[in-house]
Formats: C-alpha cells, structure tokens, sequence
C-alpha cells in the first residue's frame, strides 16, 4: 500500500473547545517525540532535522480531508502547517550547533 495511504479516520472536533483542546495535546505530543528525537541525536542540530522538517511539512500538506468545505480544510490546513512550523523551529532553537 502506498505510503501517503491514510489508515485512518478521525471524528472531528464538535465545537472550537474541542479544537483547541485537540491542538493543545498534539502539540504537546509532538514536542516530546522532537524532543526524544533530538536527545537520540546528541541534542545536536544537523540534517537529521532539516530531513525530518521536510518529510513532516510534506505529509500534513499531502492530507485530504473529506466531506469539509474547501475554505475549511484550506484554513484548517494552514494552522496545521503553522504549529508544526512552530513546533520544529522551538525544537531546533534548543538544540546545541556545532559552533557552540
């Protein structure tokens, strides 16, 4: 099966609370596997990131929801986009560079 082949499916939030409560445990679950990632790479910044930014951003771009108006899946996709921005670049300014 294709590897961009979504398994899943996923009941979406009822009200704006549910959203952001959503928003707030994915953030906070990403942040700890980036920050697992990084001690598994000496908590140094490297290609490793710059590859797995890449292969992220890529794959939650590629998503396709179902059923949703396209104004609501293109700004959804957005914010989406924005907090695993946010996410990496947070990762990456804790992380040690060579030059330090």
């Amino acid at each position: 099966m294709p590897k961009s082949k979504k398994l899943f499916s996923l009941q979406s939030p009822r009200n704006l609370l549910e959203a952001q409560f959503t928003i707030v445990a994915l953030s906070g679950a990403i942040d700890t596997l980036l920050t697992r990632l990084a001690e598994h790479h000496g908590n140094a910044n490297g290609p490793w990131l710059d590859e797995l930014e890449q292969e992220i951003l890529r794959e939650a771009k590629s998503t396709v929801a179902e059923g949703v108006q396209i104004e609501v899946e293109a700004e959804g996709m957005k914010i989406g986009v924005d907090l695993l921005d946010a996410l990496i670049k947070r990762a990456r300014f804790r992380l040690v560079t060579k030059d330090e």
